[in-house]
């Protein structure tokens, strides 16, 4: 029988998997609106939805915002958030973060710093964001610096 002769000290490169973060969003068509508040309503609407396809029924996710909040929230309320039609019951940022407690679907966020041209990244990649403005920064100060350099020796 012949001896197996693998490495059994190098990472096999192509057998890895990376998992690559992803945030979470609403597809556009779920959420296509003429206004901002239609848009959050559709936006609530669809989290609701897709809680409750998850087991998550209105009344638990009322029960759970309620307890987070500490103050009652109905699902009367929730449909009324939820209801394009009602521009005057707009879900507040308080609530609509405990509505993404309560759910644990932060895809709410995600259109809140999409309209502001922001991006929601996990806290752990903080520093290699900084480290990259950094960087930047420095390559755009080289460059500024190389320029005024070519510039001084010009005018010798």
């Amino acid at each position: 029988m012949a001896k197996d002769r693998r490495d059994s000290r190098t990472l096999d490169l192509l057998a890895m998997t990376v998992e690559v973060p992803h945030v979470p969003r609403f597809d556009d068509s779920d959420i296509r609106a003429a206004r901002l508040d239609a848009r959050i309503a559709k936006a609530v609407g669809k989290t609701l939805k897709d809680a409750a396809s998850g087991g998550t029924t209105r009344p638990d996710v009322a029960k759970a915002m309620s307890t987070y909040l500490g103050e009652t929230i109905t699902r009367a309320t929730l449909d009324a958030y939820a209801a394009e039609s009602k521009a005057d019951h707009t879900i507040s940022l308080v609530r609509a973060m405990a509505l993404m407690e309560a759910t644990k679907d932060y895809r709410l966020l995600g259109l809140i710093a999409d309209d502001l041209g922001l991006a929601i990244v996990p806290r752990q990649y903080e520093p290699a964001i900084r480290e990259a403005v950094l960087a930047e920064t420095v390559e755009d100060m080289q460059a500024e610096l190389a320029s005024l350099r070519r510039a001084r020796k010009a005018s010798r």
